[in-house]
């Protein structure tokens, strides 16, 4: 596996703490999700966050992708496939629509922290660092996913800077969940809002005009070389799957 394969599959680390069964590891109901989107002149990149038990809940996620018959991650299988390889399949249950296109977001990365290690999260270069750093713990026995907080980013290009887009979550039954949503655009902070997401609601990414305050250079330049990487990463490990 390439070294950008080891980064952003090094996740599976910490999510192999997960010791409990399906039934006894998920929480009923999901609670508050912090999520960052960042557009561009032709596309859209936003990071989500959230307690790692609300998986089911929110997603419609079937356990079995996440746990082994024990409760257990399969580690090896998931660094092998990529931490992208899940995410697609996890968040699959979220359609995506703009106003005059359609939208197809790919993962970039999933990834599972301590929730006692709470990330900042609030600047897409948080948001990059949230997805492609582990900072876990080597006490695997002592994390369930009530203590560890999902981390996960996603792009789509084609998409209008003009261009509103909606994502629709699945109906699950579940509570209403608050969702704190911050705005960028070209790495400039718009705005910030709290909206609550009902079981079956859509949340809409809408643009609105930028403020002054840029992200760094540094940054910016970060954000784009990362997306490269993903990019190029995730076409090779396909190619690489075809061919096995």
């Amino acid at each position: 596996m390439t070294r950008v394969g080891r980064e952003f599959g090094c996740w599976a680390l910490g999510a192999c703490v997960m010791a409990a069964s399906p039934s006894l590891a998920l929480a009923d109901e999901p609670t508050a999700l912090s999520i960052i989107v960042d557009r561009g002149a032709s596309d859209i990149t936003y990071y989500l966050q959230m307690p790692a038990e609300g998986i089911v809940p929110l997603l419609d996620a079937d356990p079995a992708k996440v746990f082994s018959d024990d409760g257990a991650v399969p580690i090896v299988a998931f660094r092998s496939a990529g931490s992208f390889v899940l995410a697609d399949a996890l968040f699959s249950g979220i359609e995506a629509q703009a106003s005059s296109s359609d939208v197809s977001f790919s993962s970039m990365s999933l990834m599972l922290h301590p929730a006692s290690e709470r990330l900042p999260f609030e600047t897409p270069i948080e948001g990059i660092i949230a997805i492609s750093v582990c900072n876990v713990d080597y006490g695997f026995d002592a994390l369930m996913p009530a203590d560890l907080t999902l981390y996960h980013g996603a792009f789509a290009d084609g998409v209008a800077a003009d261009d509103a887009v909606t994502l629709s979550f699945p109906a699950t039954g579940r509570a209403p969940v608050e969702v704190t949503l911050r705005h960028y655009q070209d790495g400039r902070f718009i705005t910030e809002e709290t909206t609550t997401l009902r079981d079956g609601g859509t949340l809409t990414l809408a643009p609105q005009q930028a403020t002054t305050l840029a992200m760094p250079p540094m940054a910016f330049a970060a954000l784009g070389l990362t997306l490269l990487l993903i990019g190029g990463y995730r076409a090779t490990h396909r190619e690489t799957l075809g061919s096995a």
